[in-house]
């Protein structure tokens, strides 16, 4: 696959692949660090399965997301916000121009009306003021009471609060001048990680072969034969700009919409699009350091960054995210397949009582699977997927997919075979004392399932195979 900007992109995609060949397969992209997407189409049911080794997302578009504004931070404003909350009085404005402010300025001017009556209550104005000063921190509120008091000072400020939606807005959003907007915590363990890897100099090719692009496609690191690529290099540096500015990443410059006349609204976007120009040219020189430390530079040693890259990577410094999965043929491999000899109700290998630290993981998740059943029990995926892995096992002795014969009698031994690998999967899986497995499938005299997956016989119909 070729991006619009000439990156070359590799994607592996198995439609309707039986596991004999979808295993090689899956190890294949696994070791290379292809992502691999499995699809298959089998009657009324649907799969797609995603394999990825390590795949980042820039882009990750959150549900929601509180505008980043930086009123909470604790060694103040930054320059542009607060040389224009210093030019704004509100006190000599009119009614009219009063009620379009925005609420960004009026959470300022509250913040330091709330500081002003606190220090006032102490009857040591000047002297708190010195020891923030000298501290380098602000205070903001942080009990109930205090941040009752803040939302207070807001209403006070306006005569004709019920007139002003701006002085209403800054009421309903008064967090956002006392609440710091941290990273994430995915986003901390990425930076985690690239320390960890900036104080190592023994580094892995298959680590971080792949990189993505702003879509959260992958692509080629394009660096050096250590597999260090942009979006590492873009984290490092993303760390290092953190050391630096009281744990910020940089700011993004957007703000959200608010009630304000258009000349404030537009010096608020452009003190804000100033900042994140200047964090954006500090991004700049602290990505070429990190180049430099990594042997890149000139010489081509590791990936250059374009300022599209950039750009996109600091307005998403929040919404970083890494994609992690096992490979199939590991989740595939990792049970033992039922017993050959027929006896499917028999119990696996001696070994089963005491699986592996991997199998052991995975049957954790299968578990946890399970402790959240759909409304109707039986649709619950998982108990599909253990139906589907018993035609498999079906298809791998007979040749061919159960329900082949559509004579009531063989459908009935179809049935009965599928039901008894289900239960053998099931125990294989460690998932034979989970009451919705219980429920559905080992205490299920009707064979619900087994019936309905025989019934298919393998069939692609157009609608399910569309999706």
């Amino acid at each position: 696959i070729r991006s619009d900007t000439g990156a070359e992109r590799v994607l592996a995609v198995a439609s309707d692949l039986v596991p004999s060949a979808l295993i090689p397969l899956s190890s294949t992209c696994h070791d290379m660090s292809v992502p691999l997407i499995v699809a298959k189409s089998y009657g009324l049911i649907g799969t797609v399965r995603v394999q990825a080794k390590r795949h980042v997302v820039v882009e990750s578009k959150p549900d929601s997301a509180v505008p980043d504004l930086r009123l909470a931070s604790r060694s103040g404003l930054f320059s542009q916000l607060r040389a224009l909350a210093d030019g704004t009085d509100l006190d000599s404005m009119d009614s009219k121009d009063r009620g379009h402010v925005p609420y960004v300025i009026i959470l300022i001017k509250a913040m330091e009306k709330w500081r002003a009556a606190v220090h006032s209550k102490h009857n040591d104005a000047e002297a708190d003021a010195d020891a923030d000063a000298a501290a380098g921190e602000l205070e903001f509120p942080k009990t109930p009471e205090e941040k009752a008091a803040f939302r207070q000072v807001i209403r006070s400020m306006s005569p004709k609060f019920n007139d002003e939606l701006n002085f209403q807005e800054a009421y309903n959003d008064a967090y956002l001048a006392y609440a710091a907007k941290d990273v994430p915590w995915e986003v901390q363990v990425l930076i985690d990680a690239a320390s960890l890897s900036a104080s190592s100099d023994e580094d892995d090719d298959d680590d971080d072969p792949m990189d993505a692009d702003s879509d959260g496609k992958a692509k080629s690191g394009g660096g050096g034969g250590d597999g260090f690529g942009t979006f590492d290099v873009l984290v490092s540096a993303l760390k290092k700009f953190m050391d630096e500015n009281d744990g910020q990443p940089p700011l993004n410059g957007s703000i959200p919409d608010m009630t304000a006349a258009t000349e404030p609204f537009v010096a608020l976007q452009g003190a804000y699009r100033s900042k994140s120009d200047e964090d954006r040219t500090e991004m700049r020189r602290l990505v070429e350091e990190v180049r430099t430390e990594r042997g890149g530079g000139r010489d081509g040693k590791s990936p250059e960054i374009n300022d599209e890259e950039l750009a996109v990577f600091c307005k998403n410094a929040h919404n970083l995210r890494t994609l992690e999965t096992r490979s199939y043929a590991e989740e595939y491999e990792c049970h033992s397949p039922p017993p050959e000899d027929g006896d499917a109700d028999a119990d696996g290998d001696d070994d089963a009582d005491s699986p592996s630290p991997r199998e052991a993981e995975i049957r954790d998740e299968l578990l946890a699977a399970c402790m959240d059943p759909y409304e109707r029990p039986e649709h619950t995926p998982l108990l599909w997927h253990i139906a589907l892995r018993a035609c498999e096992y079906f298809r791998s002795v007979h040749d061919h997919y159960p329900g082949r014969d559509g004579r009531d009698t063989a459908l009935t031994a179809d049935s009965d075979e599928i039901h008894a690998l289900m239960i053998a999967v099931c125990k294989s899986m460690g998932l034979d004392e989970c009451d919705l497995i219980k429920e559905q499938i080992l205490e299920d005299k009707e064979k619900r399932h087994a019936r309905e997956i025989v019934r298919y016989h393998n069939a692609e119909i157009h609608n399910v195979a569309s999706v």
